[in-house]
């Protein structure tokens, strides 16, 4: 975020507002209040380790305090500024300010919409989509508060969407035939800024036309590309990545059933330069899907295929939110030889740090053992899909159920001709308790299980691959008083086997592969109680207890206890 006065916040807004010469109709305060506290504490069985802190605090207070404008019907401004005072600094040392939000909305003419700024976009999976971290799926809701402030304070939403700075525009046209409506949508944004980083101006820039021919039947096409502007500087690398994509969709109601057909294809094109090194990579993708709902059992079945080329690239679609190569805060060096310690599940809810909000013109590094088939999102190159999923749901909001089965393969071999092999189960299910036995205060569980199997064989022993990761969660929230929450969740993490690693040059060629073994075993338990002020406001008391411990590098073992006191607002 950038650090930039509040007084030249306002400054800014009133002068634009002056130039305007507006009468300002509305003026109103929103935000968002959080004070966090954390007591960690350290376990390791290992005789040897004496100089790692047995316990460590940490927290913050920090509030995002946003002034919205609207000077007319058509016209809508937000400036927010955040204040972040972090535990133990003394007479103001430890506050920060930064401008968390800061932009421009408006409407012209009552059909074109436009946004200047900050911005929030997102097309399609294969073109601009920040794809959910690890571990994020079936989460007890103990665990999900802690989520819920690392993705707010890195502007990861619900949608899937990149937060960027440029500017969006959209408007749709209607018809009195033959074509029901078409909608314009397009954005651009700086990636690259020649002043500050001494390399070509980069923008990403893209959008999409959708046609809605009827009810029955609908077209989009999605263009992207994100492009260096020579002569911005006097750098001489360069990088280009324009991506094409179509689909058709098809709907159709025949009495209780539903049927939805949905595709997507498309082809890639990257160019990369940096220093004496290029390279240049061309590639496809399609995505087809069939799904039908049978609306009198809350039922949904659904099929697809996907083909992702070993050379298709969408810096867009494929940049990942955690970024492997971090290092966690808390307790960053373990043992008396102080080696860094290896992020796990408590890490990851909880420690922004670990996490990316720039798009990477590289396919970013990650461990095979949090998920190993599709570690960049559907637009994972190298992959061919068949996918079956299944939902139900109660008619009375007792129970929910979901079952995912995938079987895959890469497309080409990396470094032989075998190729590996994916088998995917997930399930979840959501029990309402208090709505089985009619009770007026809720009472919710849910499981999870996450199986994923990798599996290579050939007539050499370095083809061999055989890679199994298990991830099991259970939670449960109780109202025993109104307003008043029991939690618990539990969540176990098992990795075993062996892989091959891709180490790769500065331009994405491969080099050579790095042979990757794990044994690993983490867990994590945790007990809270909260209190629900209202929808939007909360404080949040819990205990964690998490363990992590490898068979193949006993240095790394380690437990981490927990106490946090969480209270968050939002106005």
């Amino acid at each position: 975020m950038k650090r930039i006065p509040l007084s030249i916040v306002f400054l800014c807004l009133a002068s634009w507002l002056g130039a305007q010469k507006l009468e300002v109709k509305e003026v109103w305060a929103s935000g968002y209040a959080r004070s966090v506290l954390y007591a960690d504490e350290y376990f390791n069985d290992s005789a040897s380790d004496s100089t790692t802190a047995a316990k460590l605090m940490s927290g913050h207070t920090l509030v995002d305090l946003g002034i919205n404008i609207k000077p007319s019907d058509k016209v809508f401004v937000q400036g927010m500024l955040r204040v972040r005072n972090d535990h133990g600094g003394f007479w103001g040392s430890g506050v920060t300010f930064d401008v968390r939000n800061l932009y421009l909305r408006g409407l012209i003419g009552n059909s074109f919409r436009y946004q200047l700024g900050d911005i929030n976009y997102k097309l399609t999976p294969y073109t601009l989509f920040n794809s959910d971290e690890e571990l994020s799926r079936y989460e007890p809701k103990v665990f999900q508060l802690m989520r819920e402030m690392t993705r707010y304070d890195l502007f990861y939403n619900d949608d899937n969407s990149w937060r960027q700075q440029g500017a969006t525009g959209e408007f749709g046209l209607t018809f009195k035939k033959y074509v029901d409506g078409v909608d314009f949508s397009f954005f651009t944004s700086r990636l690259n800024s020649a002043a500050s980083t001494g390399l070509l101006d980069r923008l990403h820039s893209g959008g999409s036309v959708f046609v809605k021919q009827s009810d029955l039947l609908d077209f989009r096409l999605t263009y992207i590309d994100a492009f260096d502007i020579l002569g911005t500087s006097s750098a001489t690398n360069r990088y280009s990545n324009p991506v094409l994509t179509g689909g058709i969709g098809i709907h159709k109601q025949i009495q209780d059933w539903r049927l939805d057909l949905e595709t997507e294809f498309g082809t890639s094109q990257e160019e990369k330069k940096v220093g004496e090194s290029s390279a240049e990579r061309q590639d496809y993708f399609s995505d087809i899907r069939f799904k039908m709902r049978y609306a009198p059992y809350n039922l949904s079945l659904s099929v697809a295929y996907q083909d992702v080329g070993a050379g298709f690239r969408s810096i867009g679609a494929q940049t990942k939110r955690l970024n492997f190569s971090n290092v966690p805060l808390a307790y960053q060096r373990i043992g008396d030889g102080q080696n860094l310690r290896p992020f796990g599940m408590l890490d990851i809810i909880r420690d922004a740090s670990l996490y990316n909000t720039a798009l990477s013109t590289s396919l970013m590094s990650y461990d095979p053992a949090y998920g190993n088939f599709r570690p960049y999102g559907a637009s994972t190159p190298n992959r061919r899909n068949l996918i079956l999923s299944a939902n139900w749901e109660d008619k009375k909001g007792m129970a929910e159920i979901q079952v995912t089965g995938i079987s895959g393969s890469e497309i080409q071999g990396q470094g032989t001709e075998s190729i590996k092999q994916f088998n995917v189960v997930d399930a979840g299910m959501m029990i309402h308790m208090d709505k089985i036995l009619d009770m007026k205060k809720e009472w919710l569980f849910n499981f999870g299980y996450s199986s994923e199997k990798t599996q290579r064989f050939g007539e050499a022993d370095y083809e061999d691959i055989d890679l199994s990761n298990q991830v099991l969660s259970a939670g449960m929230e109780v109202e025993f008083i109104k307003d008043f929450q029991f939690l618990a969740g539990f969540r176990l993490m098992v990795s075993k086997g062996n892989e091959y690693l891709a180490r790769k040059d500065l331009v994405g060629e491969v080099i050579t592969f790095t042979p990757y073994e794990v044994d690993m075993q983490q867990d994590m338990f945790a007990l809270g109680v909260r209190y629900n002020f209202s929808e939007r406001s909360l404080i949040n008391f819990q205990w964690t207890n998490y363990s992590y411990q490898d068979q193949l590098n006993l240095n790394d073992d380690h437990r981490l206890t927990d106490l946090s006191l969480i209270y968050r607002m939002n106005f």
